[in-house]
């Protein structure tokens, strides 16, 4: 039997303004599913409750891809 996670990670998100991103900074666009260019922040990154932000459902999912390129500003935000 396998224990399901009561929480999820999330990580700050806002609109891109088109500058040059740091090294921390992903940009993510409509392309990825988002209704505009947005800006990842790997600097701040949270857990919450499961039901909090899915209602028991995912709202959408990005490839496996750019989830490797959120966990390295994950990594390199850790590190500033």
């Amino acid at each position: 039997m396998v224990a399901q996670a009561d929480e999820v990670a999330i990580v700050l998100a806002s609109t891109w303004t088109g500058t040059e991103p740091r090294p921390f900074e992903l940009i993510l666009t409509t392309q990825d599913g988002f209704l505009h260019d947005t800006v990842v922040d790997g600097r701040w990154p949270f857990t919450v409750d499961k039901q909090l932000v899915t209602d028991g459902q995912f709202k959408f999912t990005l490839p496996a891809r750019t989830m490797r390129e959120v966990s390295l500003r994950l990594y390199r935000g850790l590190q500033f």
